[in-house]
Formats: C-alpha cells, structure tokens, sequence
C-alpha cells in the first residue's frame, strides 16, 4: 500500500514523500522505517521503481519513505 504524504520542515517549507506500509502493517505496532534518500534531478517515485524495496518490506514488516528532494533539480 503506498500513499503521497507531505510534512512541513523546520523551516516551514512542504516536503513531499510516497510512503510504502507492508502488507499486515499495524499502526498500534512499532514498526522499522528505512528513509530512502536519491541523488539530483531524481524523485522518491523513481527510486521507489528503481530499488524493489516494496517488495522487501512486504517481505520483511518495515515501512519504506521515498522523499522527494526540493528544487527546480531536486536535491537536499
């Protein structure tokens, strides 16, 4: 399951991010979460296609983030 979400930072700016929960996922349970971060000019859509962590998560109970960077290329 995989949902768009967004979180206001520090400084107040928006970022945006998809979140995979693994199939079972429990809100009432702790849970690992495994922030994947890209390089410039790249998204967290095309790193979640490029690195089948869904799958691992599924697999293994933990909760995957994909951020998108900010920027016209976006980068941290």
């Amino acid at each position: 399951h995989v949902r768009n979400a967004a979180a206001r930072s520090r400084r107040g700016a928006t970022r945006s991010y998809l979140v995979h929960l693994p199939k079972g996922h429990d809100p009432k349970r702790p849970t690992p979460v495994v922030v994947v971060y890209h390089g410039a000019a790249m998204t967290g859509r095309l790193m979640r296609g490029l690195t089948g962590l869904d799958a691992a998560a599924d697999a293994h109970g933990f909760v995957v983030a994909y951020p998108d960077g900010t920027g016209l290329i976006q980068t941290w």
